[in-house]
């Protein structure tokens, strides 16, 4: 678990940049500067779809289970010296990682949904938001885990 703890400010940026976004709108309310029938411009329309795009989060997991799945059977057929397997095996610490961004991100997303809903009116509440966030933030910190173990595993083997 240690290794989570040492990137724990890539994660925390990566939960974060939604509800900091939901805090600048709720400052831009409060102040009169916006209101529900407010414009975004788009060129920041565009990187924020980009962003918390469902379709793209489901291609980046389909892609990471791609990866690994080829990865393991690379391992599995190939037989190489140790120092070149360890460093090979870095696949599944980058896969691990960007599997638990995207869940790190829609945590996050989740998250400001629901403090955005409480404190905004235009924003309509999903309900159980605040389960499938904290849920969404386990999942990613077991996908990172099982990559580890499964990266152990193969090197082990």
């Amino acid at each position: 678990m240690k290794f989570i703890f040492r990137k724990w400010k890539l994660r925390v940026l990566t939960f974060a940049i939604v509800p900091a976004l939901i805090l600048v709108v709720f400052c831009l309310l409060k102040m009169g500067w916006a209101d529900a029938s407010t414009e975004v411009p788009g060129w920041a329309v565009t990187p924020l779809n980009s962003l918390v795009s469902a379709h793209k989060s489901i291609w980046k997991l389909v892609l990471c289970v791609v990866a690994t799945t080829l990865a393991y059977i690379y391992f599995n057929i190939h037989e190489m010296p140790r120092a070149e397997a360890v460093r090979a095996a870095r696949v599944f610490d980058v896969i691990g990682g960007t599997v638990g961004n995207v869940f790190y991100l829609w945590g996050g997303i989740l998250f400001a949904w629901s403090v955005g809903s409480r404190f905004i009116s235009f924003i309509e509440r999903i309900p159980d938001q605040e389960m499938a966030a904290l849920m969404s933030v386990l999942v990613g910190v077991f996908f990172e885990v099982a990559m580890r173990k499964l990266k152990h595993s193969v090197l082990r083997h």
